[in-house]
């Protein structure tokens, strides 16, 4: 996923935005977030913007929006000092028949991470109502469970 211009009129572009997965897996997804405007230094958190995401963990919250049926379940594997931040998660995927959806990953700024429906057992979506925050990153991605 890339953004180069932001708020720009241009879309981002998706590249190998969609992973065929097999059932009753374990997956470890781990997101990272660079502004490719800058010059290449994953310790700068001009450039590194996961730096500044973690940094400010209590101000940012990755939901999760998945297909029913394409994972049996969900971890969320980091956290502030005690609500979610989704940096780091788990997805089971089921051992039931093969299937194909969407994965919706959200990078939402100032929400309310105590809203019903936010928990470390996730997932979290970003329909839950009254979860709120302003939308920094959006990403869909199609999974093949197969």
């Amino acid at each position: 996923w890339q953004d180069l211009d932001g708020d720009g009129p241009n879309a981002p572009v998706l590249t190998n935005a969609s992973a065929t997965l097999s059932p009753n897996t374990a997956y470890d997804l781990s997101v990272q977030l660079l502004n490719e405007t800058e010059a290449a230094n994953l310790n700068d958190p001009e450039y590194n913007i996961t730096l500044e995401i973690e940094e400010e963990d209590e101000a940012h919250l990755f939901l999760y929006d998945v297909t029913a049926g394409l994972f049996a379940s969900f971890i969320y594997n980091d956290s502030d000092s005690t609500l979610p931040l989704g940096l780091e998660t788990t997805l089971t995927t089921g051992n039931g028949t093969p299937a194909t959806g969407t994965l919706t990953v959200v990078l939402l700024h100032e929400s309310d991470k105590s809203a019903t429906g936010v928990s470390l057992g996730g997932p979290v979506r970003p329909s839950n109502a009254g979860v709120g925050g302003e939308t920094d990153v959006q990403a869909d991605f199609t999974i093949n469970v197969q």
